[in-house]
């Protein structure tokens, strides 16, 4: 359901943008989002105090309600002129969860980055982290060189968010990979003097498992050729990127 703004006016004509005011006038919303919990509520007043600043973390309980403290809260950056609107989970299950809970409320969501409604303001973006996070991202580094903006952004559940990010860019290579030869070879230097015999056991393919790090200086200073051996083998599987 789109929600119509002219509709939240206060008393002198302003457009309705503090949280809990716009959840009490959801036209649309079920009965069982009756009312906002105290915790909702206290949450909402000290965002919305502090709306201009930042990076701002919330923290809640998990069955406190925080995905529809979430939905208010972009909601009501819509609402301030400030979007288009997105809310990134850690994975599509979520976002499904998210969408339905929208439902309820009667917020108006979309899954589609490329959603007219998105773009204009009308309905918020529900995605998982990864859709914002990626190689070919469509919020800056997309094939067809448009850049999505966003102005207001809601992360739920930061840290499996940023766990996600992690391993999208990770790049894991069995020991027969042509790539793991070549960088092997390029920082075998680096790594032997870390540990001669670590080194051995991993070139040898030995059972117990040894682990050296690249230095950062070095793979600094060989970037270059680090990005070359990238680009002979980029579209093999073990080096795809991964994106939703």
């Amino acid at each position: 359901m789109t929600i119509d703004f002219q509709a939240l006016l206060d008393d002198d004509q302003e457009v309705v943008t503090n949280p809990k005011k716009i959840f009490a006038a959801l036209p649309g919303k079920s009965p069982e989002f009756g009312y906002l919990r105290d915790v909702q509520g206290q949450v909402l007043d000290i965002w919305y105090e502090r709306r201009e600043e930042r990076d701002l973390a919330i923290k809640m309980n998990v069955g406190s309600g925080k995905t529809c403290v979430g939905l208010l809260i972009l909601q009501s950056s819509l609402a301030e002129g400030v979007g288009p609107a997105v809310y990134l989970v850690p994975d599509n299950y979520l976002v499904s969860q998210v969408v339905q809970e929208a439902d309820l409320l009667g917020i108006a969501t979309t899954t589609d980055a490329d959603d007219p409604g998105f773009a204009s303001g009308e309905a918020i973006l529900v995605v998982n982290v990864l859709k914002l996070v990626n190689g070919r991202s469509v919020f800056g580094v997309g094939r067809d060189g448009t850049k999505k903006r966003v102005g207001a952004l809601v992360v739920d559940d930061a840290h499996a968010c940023l766990d996600k990010v992690r391993e999208q860019f990770r790049i894991a290579l069995p020991a027969g990979h042509s790539l793991h030869a070549a960088l092997l070879d390029l920082f075998g230097g680096d790594l032997k003097a870390q540990s001669a015999s670590a080194f051995r056991r991993i070139t040898n393919g030995d059972a117990k498992p040894s682990y050296l790090t690249v230095p950062f200086w070095a793979w600094q200073e060989k970037q270059e050729q680090v990005a070359s051996s990238f680009s002979v083998t980029a579209t093999t599987r073990a080096c795809g990127s991964s994106w939703t």
